[in-house]
């Protein structure tokens, strides 16, 4: 009898954690899809006080990036997007401000996943931040 509810309490406690760790991969899933649409759609991504500002279509969303959580403010309204140990690098353009580059790595019970975000700007972009005038 004994041995047969030790073996129950097993097979729940089992379900808990895979339901859990099933839980935090659809949240990162989320995550990335609201980060790539960022990133697809903004006019530009700069990194100004170790905040990443995506300015898209007169609009502007503000992350951080912390070692246990990241928050995304837009719309004067914060959210905290995920909560667990995660890392953040960036890649610059040469000579600018301007990110094309965002790699995340998330720490979860049982493995480490990467996420990259890439930015590619168009000429039209590029032109408008060189400002270039013709004057005759």
């Amino acid at each position: 009898f004994v041995v047969s509810i030790l073996y129950l309490s097993y097979q729940i406690m089992e379900n808990q954690f895979r339901n859990e760790y099933q839980k935090q991969l659809s949240h990162l899933v989320l995550l990335k899809s609201g980060i790539e649409m960022d990133f697809f759609y903004a006019d530009t991504i700069i990194l100004e006080q170790d905040q990443l500002i995506v300015f898209k279509k007169g609009k502007i969303a503000r992350y951080q990036f912390f070692n246990d959580a990241i928050l995304k403010e837009a719309n004067q309204r914060k959210d905290t997007l995920y909560k667990g140990e995660c890392t953040a690098s960036f890649n610059q353009q040469e000579n600018s401000n301007w990110i094309n580059r965002l790699t995340l790595n998330f720490t979860t019970e049982k493995e480490t996943i990467e996420m990259s975000f890439n930015k590619t700007y168009t000429p039209t972009q590029k032109l408008k931040k060189k400002e270039i005038r013709f004057e005759y």
